[in-house]
């Protein structure tokens, strides 16, 4: 998919959904280059997986706009940390879930399993441009074993701060936890 725009559609702008697909399955292998969402009602983009056993592959996310859609920019369900492979680059996730105070900007939802744990997402040059005081990732799974594979860096903007952000094991084990702290808008 290149050059496409979801605007203002009643669900999501982009539905990744390969819940019917298994690892026997031909591995996915979809793109998404200088797509834009804006004004969706739910997430920008949405990857759910099939939690069971989910097909491999890879979606690549590159030079995509995410903005003011009413849930996550990047949602990504059920994905374990060895199926989809998930590329998000030089892209920008702004002022998503501003009204919404259950999903963040970017969330990941686990498997609540010890053994798959959820991730195989990857983060290049990312915007996300925020002005609510929140964690901007949120990542509900069961424990700490609940996220694997998450990796990148990410430019945290709200107002005139930016932040560099690694993402690595430790980092993601502090945004679990402080995932569910309320929102607090300007």
């Amino acid at each position: 998919m290149r050059d496409c725009l979801a605007t203002n559609n009643a669900g999501t702008g982009f539905q990744v959904c390969p819940q019917f697909l298994s690892s026997r399955s031909e591995p996915l292998s979809i793109e998404m280059a200088n797509c834009t969402s804006r004004g969706n009602k739910q997430h920008a983009i949405h990857l759910c997986s099939a939690p069971q056993d989910p097909p491999g592959g890879r979606l690549r996310i590159t030079r995509f706009v995410a903005e003011n859609d009413g849930m996550a920019g990047l949602a990504v369900q059920f994905n374990p940390s060895d199926a989809v492979r998930i590329e998000m680059e030089h892209s920008v996730i702004r002022d998503c879930a501003q009204k919404d105070s259950f999903f963040r900007p970017i969330y990941v939802q686990g498997l609540d399993s010890d053994d798959r744990p959820a991730g195989n997402i990857h983060f290049r040059n990312v915007v996300v441009r925020d002005d609510i005081s929140r964690p901007f990732f949120k990542i509900r799974a069961r424990d700490s074993n609940g996220v694997k594979n998450i990796t990148g860096n990410i430019t945290l903007e709200r107002g005139r701060q930016r932040e560099m952000i690694q993402i690595n094991r430790v980092w993601l084990e502090q945004a679990r936890l402080a995932a569910d702290a309320p929102a607090k808008h300007p």
